[in-house]
């Protein structure tokens, strides 16, 4: 199956590359009765599982605008540009999507690592770029007129937010820090939690690192039981943290893990099987991937009925969150008026206040599984709400007291 997404996969990034899309007198239309909408998605590349995830959303979410009738009488016509978990692809993506396709707008369903190439091309030319996953705060610096992070939280947040937990929930008398080197995100968590333990006195005793890919995990695992720490922040992805925390627990390691945003996904669950019972992490919302909520139910059928044969890592955290943004993203279209034009998205983005899809009268059959976003012209941080998850009897779970 997963060889068959893949094919798929490359497919429609080829038609994406080759082809170009818009036309008409305003920009992002493509034709009287069409709105291009424009994607830069990581569909290769280390991301590429989260990138995958994210454009199975966008194509949820568009087929269901669409037969609403679309947005003020006009379909929505998916674009996709390649950003590849690179920072010199990120910035030809979009450079592409704008120039080619003549989008508007763009949706950024990528990482960190390519955005930030992107960040200073979409400046340059204009055009408002709305986030689902990318969180580097560096991407308001360098791209503060045209860059709103939607789903995402700054990494500098839920760094903050992770550790604060941490001291309260657990008070450890030491700590240690578990960084993977191959995501961008990471770098940044790990400053931040050294600065908050720095503040509440609370020594770390080690400072690892591992990069994807890894399988063998015996130097850092000697290291964690010789320092001996009451608490390790594991920060990366799901796909070598799984591996560690299965490995580490097999050890005899028996530390609290606490992780970022990266591991709230089903392969942490496949990876670890019963060695991740009481593993901790955080996601971006309120309703969860295997929250028994309605709203939550209601998305998982409708993904299934649209794709029966997705690879069972689908839908992960990158789904859900595009999901929700292409709605919040199609609400401003909605509010842009007849012509869509930079200027008029960024000034609808401007003016969105507590918009949650499945939440409103407009968008009403959306499965409301976000949060509510805001934003002004002096703040374009949709969201700083996170919400503690726990793994328990092979599901992620709220966790509790």
């Amino acid at each position: 199956m997963k060889a068959k997404l893949a094919a798929l996969t490359a497919c429609l990034v080829g038609f994406a590359l080759v082809a170009g899309c818009g036309s008409g007198d305003d920009a992002g239309t493509g034709g009287s009765d069409e709105i291009v909408y424009g994607a830069q998605i990581d569909l290769t590349g280390p991301a590429a599982f989260a990138g995958i995830g994210a454009r199975l959303g966008i194509e949820l979410a568009i087929d269901q605008i669409n037969e609403h009738g679309g947005i003020n009488g006009r379909k929505l016509k998916l674009v996709v540009a390649d950003s590849a978990t690179d920072p010199a692809k990120g910035a030809l993506a979009v450079r592409k999507l704008v120039e080619q396709d003549k989008v508007a707008f763009i949706h950024s369903a990528a990482s960190s690592t390519s955005t930030v190439g992107a960040a200073p091309v979409v400046e340059q030319l204009n055009v408002p770029m709305i986030s689902s996953m990318a969180s580097d705060p560096k991407l308001l610096e360098s791209a503060p007129k045209n860059m709103y992070l939607a789903s995402p939280t700054p990494h500098t947040v839920t760094a903050r937010f992770i550790s604060s937990f941490a001291l309260e929930e657990f008070q450890p008398k030491s700590v240690a820090i578990l960084m993977d080197t191959a995501t961008a995100h990471t770098p940044i968590v790990r400053e931040t939690i050294l600065e908050e333990m720095a503040k509440a006195n609370v020594p770390v005793v080690a400072d690892l690192t591992v990069k994807q890919g890894d399988t063998n995990f015996g130097s850092q695992i000697l290291e964690l039981r010789q320092s001996d720490p009451d608490l390790v922040f594991t920060l990366g992805y799901a796909s070598v943290i799984g591996e560690f925390v299965k490995d580490a627990r097999a050890a005899g390691l028996d530390q609290q893990f606490v992780g970022d945003y990266g591991q709230v996904a089903q392969d942490m669950l496949n990876i670890t099987g019963e060695a991740g019972e009481g593993y901790i992490s955080v996601w971006m919302g309120k309703v969860y991937l295997d929250d028994p909520d309605p709203e939550m139910q209601a998305f998982l059928k409708a993904f299934k009925e649209k794709f029966p044969d997705a690879d069972q890592a689908y839908p992960n955290f990158g789904t859900v969150q595009a999901y929700t943004d292409t709605f919040v993203i199609a609400d401003v279209i909605r509010r842009s008026g007849d012509t869509i034009t930079p200027d008029a998205i960024r000034k609808a983005l401007d003016e969105t206040e507590n918009f949650n899809p499945g939440e409103d009268e407009h968008f009403d059959y959306a499965a409301a599984i976000g949060r509510p976003l805001s934003w002004t012209d002096g703040s374009h941080i949709g969201s700083d709400q996170l919400t503690p998850l726990v793994i328990r009897g092979g599901k992620w779970a709220r966790y509790e007291q």
